[in-house]
């Protein structure tokens, strides 16, 4: 894995680990069985391509996708600076691939803040790619950045909800 996504792993698997400290007690408490059976206790299983684990994190889904995001979006905004893309139509094509590879699996997620925070920071951050609206310095070393509805809008994209 690559630096970045194992510090998002790493930081988001902290931060979620407080949040799901409960919850995870309450599981462990629980046995199921089917038919008297008692069903083997697993802590993480593969559905449809996903790994689902026992504490409902899915902190290593949403870093898997933005690491797949990023590299398909360095393939893509290389061909569209070349073609001088206008921001719409960059937009467009970023709908069509990038964002499904970000969200691919997205509907069985449990999306945390600090989730959600990783996704609209990757998505914001292209829409500004696109639009050429990037962040400035000011002559008083403080970062100016545009206002991030008009930067989605230039894009013609949308926020991740």
């Amino acid at each position: 894995l690559s630096r970045a996504v194992q510090y998002c792993i790493t930081t988001a698997a902290q931060k979620e680990q407080h949040d799901n400290a409960e919850v995870v007690t309450r599981v462990m408490d629980k046995t199921f069985t089917v038919y008297g059976v008692q069903l083997e206790r697993v802590e993480t299983f593969k559905y449809l391509g996903h790994t689902i684990r026992y504490d409902n994190s899915n902190t290593q889904a949403v870093c898997n996708n933005l690491s797949k995001a990023r590299r398909t979006w360095g393939r893509l905004s290389h061909v569209m600076k070349v073609k001088n893309a206008s921001p719409r139509v960059c937009g467009f094509f970023y709908k069509a691939t990038v964002q499904a590879v970000l969200l691919f699996g997205s509907e069985t997620w449990n999306i945390t803040p600090t989730i959600r925070r990783g996704l609209e920071g990757f998505h914001v951050r292209a829409a500004r790619r696109m639009t050429g609206m990037m962040p400035k310095k000011g002559h008083n070393g403080k970062w100016s950045y545009p206002a991030m509805e008009k930067v989605l809008e230039k894009a013609s994209v949308y926020a991740v909800d």
